[in-house]
């Protein structure tokens, strides 16, 4: 993983600035945006009630390991996965049957599941609760032999949920954006997300000089960030990198 020494150079700067102010002017304001940062505080709301009833369930001993694989895990919005219980996100890792996924990748055998929840249980709180441990635990959790494929993108949105104001969530488009324009080379491994949160967290506040962005919560410009990625990279279909021509 390499990382740049400063933010971003004076030339990535300039364009990451007329691209954020374009952001702000055409997109933000428009409805297909309200509806995604709508989606995004109640799926907030949810997870931290639902992290609280995994957390009491937990501690009496019942079974957790599927609703730790549903409501700590973010899932595309579907007839199913509302049927199921699924934790709704509007910036999903998952789509259909996390365990078909898993299981068919390779990744996971089916009597792996209960330790796998209480691994990912585990590791929210402790980075809930422990802050400064992140980078060990990332590091921990990467090394335990059943959690192959459990990625950044996988768990970041929760810890986003849980402590908005401390974690960035950290799916292909964040990451892709931040290294093109901090000339890093981030991974969605685990233990490469405790210093990307730190470099997104050097970088925010360069965005805008607008006197609103100036006064927005961290929260906010958290949120903002993440509609920003998606809208760079899904609705302008920036591309990162030179056009090649033959």
């Amino acid at each position: 993983m390499k990382i740049s020494r400063e933010p971003f150079s004076p030339t990535k700067q300039r364009e990451l600035t007329q691209l954020f102010h374009e952001f702000q002017q055409q997109y933000i304001g428009g409805e297909a945006a309200q509806t995604f940062l709508s989606a995004l505080a109640a799926a907030r709301l949810a997870a931290q009630q639902q992290y609280q009833q995994l957390l009491t369930a937990a501690q009496r001993g019942e079974p957790i390991t599927d609703a730790v694989l549903l409501k700590l895990l973010p899932y595309t919005d579907s007839t199913r996965n509302r049927w199921r219980g699924a934790w709704i996100h509007p910036a999903p890792a998952i789509v259909g049957e996390l365990r078909n996924w898993y299981e068919a990748a390779g990744w996971t055998q089916p009597d792996e599941w209960p330790v796998i929840a209480s691994a990912i249980l585990h590791f929210v709180r402790q980075a809930v609760e422990e802050a400064p441990k992140l980078p060990a635990a990332c590091q921990s959790f990467r090394l335990l032999p059943y959690t192959t494929g459990v990625q950044s993108g996988l768990l970041s949105p929760i810890l986003n949920a849980l402590r908005p104001e401390q974690y960035l969530l950290f799916n292909q488009h964040v990451r892709r954006t931040l290294n093109y324009f901090t000339d890093s080379a981030f991974t969605q491994s685990l233990p490469d997300y405790p210093a990307a949160n730190t470099a997104l967290q050097t970088l925010l506040p360069a965005l805008s000089t607008r006197r609103a962005w100036a006064k927005a919560s961290p929260v906010q410009r958290n949120d903002h960030f993440l509609l920003f990625c998606h809208w760079l990279v899904s609705v302008k279909d920036f591309r990162f990198r030179p056009r090649r021509y033959w």
